[in-house]
């Protein structure tokens, strides 16, 4: 319970602003996709910029 939300959250922290999200079910799996960008307008394309927001993620949902 809270995982979008927390996913969200390690988006904002980043200055990430989440443009929209996709949802599915495929199974008894659940795909996420969500499409963000910077205020700025610019998109994360760093490969050190991508590393950072995996990094987020995974350290606001407790994954090492």
């Amino acid at each position: 319970p809270g995982t979008l939300a927390r996913i969200a959250r390690a988006l904002s922290e980043v200055g990430l602003d989440v443009v929209s999200a996709r949802l599915n079910t495929i199974g008894h799996f659940v795909v996420d996709t969500f499409y963000v960008r910077y205020v700025d307008g610019r998109r994360p394309t760093d490969p050190a910029e991508l590393a950072g927001i995996e990094a987020a993620i995974k350290a606001e949902l407790s994954l090492r």
